[in-house]
């Protein structure tokens, strides 16, 4: 005769099976995949059905002075951020899930995954390559996100876990002057990242949809156009449209009467006045947002075009860089990296990647 199931044995076989190690990592795996997924899902569904939303309006628009056009985006953004939410959230469950029992079912060896280069974050200007010397001065040297407000002023309410970045990985893309474009790879070694666990993340994420962005500048280089872009391989390479979310750089000139660096006495909400780049971002929804709908942070030149460190900014990126660092041995090795020395890192380019005999080079023909 069977054993009848009471509500105690449900309760201890529970409690066993939520001791197990496999059990464990497949459940973190579940819910690190659910919030990434469900993260993402949100966002394309609050853009898309935002731009679906205001297509839609603009049909009654003429019967309501317009206003159907912003409520159209209203709602397609809402019914999309909470479809986006809960498909993007199942998928990853699903698939975090997944991984992380696979991972702990084959074994605890060291995964294979991107090669990337750990190192102390005041050597960093030693470890980015410069651009050639034959782009424009726009482009010389390299240059600092300050998205938090470190240094400077900014209107941005979060920061992304990278650093430092130069157009010097000519190997992935060179300008082409006849365009004025230039392609820069988030996960190359032109591109620094935090030496902290949502930076491996993050990193690794983009890497595995090959995202990158297309710089377009204006003919005398003091604007640029920016296209979050993904290489999806046979299904081609796509760029988010600027109508949806525009990202732009505008080039900076210190007044005249101040002098070209700050002081210590220098005001921190005037530092942003000797930023190199105004760095600014706007969306669909921004002309109805007002003030509210476009931010604004600041780029700072830490190394110029002959490889000399650009004080104060040099020292206050990697002072940043010291502060941010909070390395994960563990995940960084559960993920593929190299265990993680230093403050920051950058990805390294592989051999296969590394042929710039389809590349366009500066002063080429389109």
């Amino acid at each position: 005769m069977s054993e009848k199931l009471s509500l105690s044995k449900v309760a201890s076989g529970l409690q066993d099976s939520l001791k197990n190690p496999t059990t464990q990592v497949t459940l973190v795996s579940a819910a690190g995949g659910s919030v990434a997924a469900g993260t993402c899902g949100a966002a394309v569904g609050l853009f898309s059905g935002g731009a679906l939303g205001a297509a839609c309006g603009v049909i009654p628009a003429v019967f309501t002075f317009g206003l159907s056009i912003p409520i159209g985006a209203a709602i397609g953004s809402g019914a999309g951020l909470f479809a986006g939410t809960a498909v993007g959230g199942s998928i990853g469950a699903v698939g975090g899930g997944t991984a992380g029992y696979l991972y702990k079912t084959k074994g605890k060896k060291k995964q294979e995954g991107p090669a990337v280069k750990f190192f102390d974050s005041r050597d960093v200007d030693q470890v980015i390559p410069l651009p050639p010397k034959s782009y424009p001065a726009a482009l010389q040297g390299m240059i600092w996100m300050d998205q938090g407000g470190a240094f400077g002023k900014t209107d941005v309410p979060f920061s992304a876990p990278d650093l430092a970045l130069s157009f010097g990985d000519t190997a992935f893309s060179m300008l082409d002057a006849p365009s004025r474009t230039i392609d820069v790879d988030v996960t190359g070694p032109a591109w620094q990242w935090m030496n902290a666990k949502d930076a491996y993340f993050v990193f690794l994420a983009l890497k595995k949809i090959g995202f990158f962005y297309h710089f377009q500048f204006n003919e005398d280089y003091s604007h640029v156009q920016i296209y979050p872009s993904v290489n999806l391989g046979a299904l081609g390479k796509w760029s988010l449209p600027k109508l949806l979310m525009s990202f732009t750089m505008v080039l900076q000139t210190p007044p005249a009467d101040i002098g070209p660096f700050p002081t210590a006495s220098t005001l921190y909400e005037d530092r942003v006045k000797f930023a190199k780049w105004d760095r600014v971002s706007s969306g669909l929804l921004s002309p109805l947002l007002g003030k509210y709908g476009v931010f604004h942070y600041y780029v700072y030149q830490i190394v110029d075009g002959e490889g000399r460190r650009v004080q104060p900014y040099y020292d206050a990126c990697t002072s940043l860089a010291s502060q941010s660092t909070k390395p994960d041995p563990s995940w960084a090795v559960y993920l593929g990296l190299e265990v993680p020395e230093g403050h920051g890192f950058v990805g390294l380019r592989s051999d296969s990647l590394s042929s710039s005999s389809s590349l366009k080079t500066y002063g080429s023909a389109s």
